[in-house]
């Protein structure tokens, strides 16, 4: 646990959190989300601004420096961005004014969580990769609030992927970072949205957040089942939320008086989230492992083809 004041730099803040980029490259599932009402900070603490970058904008540069520095393994960098507004999951890489696909969301053969339909682009540099993030931050859903300049209406989801192949053994493993900066909790007498859409992002926002604690409640009491798939964002979050995830969470909150009933709901929510206990784990493919489902993919293709 850590407390950050106000005045706290970014770079500071980075510093506490940069040591989970490295369990990304050594083939765990990492999870850094922001959680707290509407106007405490989690965008700034996620996205930051030119002159104070904040987490993601770090992790780009640190993520290619690193792959700079492995001279025995090849390093492919890919990434996606994902919002979740009232609802509905949209591409933010997505340029197309056409009507866009329907996005799904499902788990592969290991278990991972993969969002069917929507784009993964390959980055060579950080330069590359950041001007994506920035273009997609671009189209995410702002509006103007009592409570907000510009209120994060969605919840946004950025991944990266690290594929990394060992050129001497040829063993491979891939890495994923879910960075995720969540629409903050609100309350309709504070923000003073009263238009039907801003209701219906409210609702929906509300809806998810509470969907969110229920499945955090479930995993602290071990419950046989929990409630993944009830929502959208927990579903999107599940391989982050339990299991074999390294997840860290920000709760921010904010120092205004009014605030401090919210302020005290995030940081019960926050003490929850803190009895999770997961059991991380890497998974490597072998040559054997690679030859062994290049063989079972074969014999599936034969099989259908006989069909």
């Amino acid at each position: 646990d850590h407390i950050f004041e106000p005045k706290i730099p970014q770079s500071e803040i980075y510093e506490n959190v940069s040591h989970l980029l490295q369990s990304a490259y050594d083939g765990y599932k990492v999870c850094i989300f922001a959680y707290g009402q509407t106007g405490s900070g989690k965008t700034y603490t996620i996205a930051g601004d030119k002159q104070n970058p904040g987490i993601v904008p770090r992790v780009i540069e640190q993520v290619f420096q690193h792959a700079k520095e492995l001279r025995n393994q090849t390093v492919t960098i890919s990434s996606q961005m994902i919002e979740l507004y009232v609802d509905e999951l949209r591409d933010l890489y997505n340029k197309s004014k056409k009507k866009k696909k329907q996005l799904k969301i499902g788990l592969d053969h290991a278990g991972c969580v993969i969002v069917q339909g929507s784009i993964i682009t390959e980055s060579g540099d950080a330069s590359h990769l950041t001007d994506l993030y920035d273009s997609g931050l671009t189209r995410r859903v702002v509006r103007v609030t009592e409570m907000n300049d510009a209120s994060s209406r969605s919840h946004l989801i950025f991944t990266i992927y690290i594929r990394i192949k060992d050129k001497e053994t040829g063993n491979s493993w891939e890495g994923k970072l879910n960075i995720v900066d969540l629409a903050g909790s609100e309350r309709q007498k504070r923000t003073k949205l009263v238009d039907p859409q801003g209701l219906k992002e409210a609702n929906s926002i509300n809806m998810s957040l509470s969907a969110l604690s229920n499945v955090i409640s479930a995993l602290v009491k071990k419950e046989h089942f929990i409630p993944y798939r009830s929502n959208k964002l927990t579903y999107i979050m599940q391989d982050s939320l339990g299991g074999d995830a390294k997840t860290l969470m920000f709760v921010n909150i904010s120092p205004a008086g009014d605030d401090v009933e919210e302020t005290d709901s995030a940081l019960a929510y926050a003490h929850r989230v803190k009895s999770i206990k997961n059991n991380a784990q890497k998974v490597i493919n072998t040559k054997e492992m690679q030859k062994l489902k290049q063989h079972i993919k074969e014999l599936k293709s034969r099989l259908s083809e006989k069909e």
